[in-house]
């Protein structure tokens, strides 16, 4: 694992930045058809996804998108970063799970943060995003793996999506860990699924 190169909120900068380009050029440089966009990411690409796709529907996003988003897709993606392992904390569950530590993730945090506070704000934490701006999201569709940390995150911001009318549904890969989703072929049938839903 390496630390970014850049703090928050470096990262969502640069995806929002990615999708204007991609409304604004993206038709004429890619030939994208701008009205079958969708967002998606593995692990904190997961929670790249999940904010992007609500910096999209905020009345500030530029260009206006001229089509809602098709669809946001997560594989174990972080969406909480104030979660702990602490009892009744969202890691509390798998706290002893492989490979993502509650150690690791923290070492994460503190190279991608200047501060706790960061943590509080919506565009760090999907899961804490105003009410508002949840109503207008994408739907989404969650894979979770059974023996992860981030496992209860991803099933209650699937769940909270759907408390606020949008269609979301989360997957749990019984017995998997945080890495199964990189492994060859596994992610192979939810690419094709993501292509069919786009069209």
């Amino acid at each position: 694992m390496h630390p970014p190169e850049n703090k928050f909120p470096a990262a969502v900068e640069d995806a929002v930045e990615a999708l204007q380009w991609v409304l604004t050029e993206g038709k004429d440089f890619l030939h994208v058809d701008t009205s079958k966009i969708a967002t998606g990411g593995q692990s904190a690409g997961g929670n790249l996804a999940a904010v992007l796709a609500l910096k999209s529907v905020e009345d500030s996003f530029t260009p206006p998108l001229p089509h809602p988003l098709r669809l946001q897709l997560m594989t174990a993606p972080v969406l909480d970063m104030t979660a702990t392992e602490a009892s009744g904390g969202r890691w509390e569950r798998n706290k002893h799970a492989p490979f993502l530590t509650p150690d690791r993730t923290r070492w994460s945090k503190g190279m991608y943060f200047r501060s706790e506070e960061e943590w509080l704000k919506w565009e760090a934490s999907p899961i804490l995003a105003p009410e508002k701006l949840l109503k207008k999201a994408p739907k989404a569709w969650i894979a979770a793996a059974e023996i992860d940390i981030l496992c209860n995150e991803a099933e209650a911001y699937a769940e909270k999506l759907r408390n606020c009318g949008v269609e979301a549904e989360c997957v749990v890969y019984k017995g998997g860990s945080h890495i199964n989703f990189v492994l060859d072929g596994a992610f192979f049938t939810r690419l094709v699924w993501v292509r069919k839903e786009s069209l």
